[in-house]
C-alpha cells in the first residue's frame, strides 16, 4: 500500500482572519453568533444563500467578493457543525429536519 503524505498547515490564517472579520461585520445585522441556534432549515437556507452569492461572484470574476462569501459559507458550515454535528459536545440539541418547518 502506498502512503500519501499530506501537506501540513492546510488551514490558512488569512482565511481564518477573513472568517472572523465577516462574523464581526455581520454581528450588527444578525446578532450574537454565540447565542444563534438556527433550525436545520434556517441553517441550510443561510448556507444556500451565501453559496449562491459566492457562485455569482465567481461567475463575475470578483475575487474580493469570492473571498467574502467563501468566508460566509465557511462560517455557516462551522455553525452547522457546532449545532448539529459532533462538535456540539452534547450541549445543544437539535431536532431532525421537519417537513413544513419555516425558516
Amino acid at each position: 500500500m502506498t502512503t500519501i503524505e499530506l501537506p501540513t498547515n492546510l488551514v490558512r490564517p488569512a482565511f481564518v482572519q477573513r472568517m472572523e472579520s465577516e462574523l464581526r461585520a455581520n454581528a450588527a445585522k444578525k446578532g450574537d453568533w454565540h447565542t444563534w441556534v438556527p433550525s436545520p432549515l434556517t441553517a441550510l437556507a443561510e448556507l444556500q444563500h451565501h453559496e449562491t452569492k459566492m457562485i455569482h461572484a465567481i461567475e463575475h470574476g470578483d475575487a474580493e467578493r469570492v473571498s467574502e462569501f467563501a468566508a460566509d459559507v465557511a462560517n455557516i458550515a462551522m455553525k452547522i457543525a457546532e449545532v448539529f454535528g459532533s462538535q456540539n459536545d452534547g450541549r445543544l440539541t437539535a431536532g431532525p429536519l421537519k417537513e413544513g418547518e419555516k425558516t
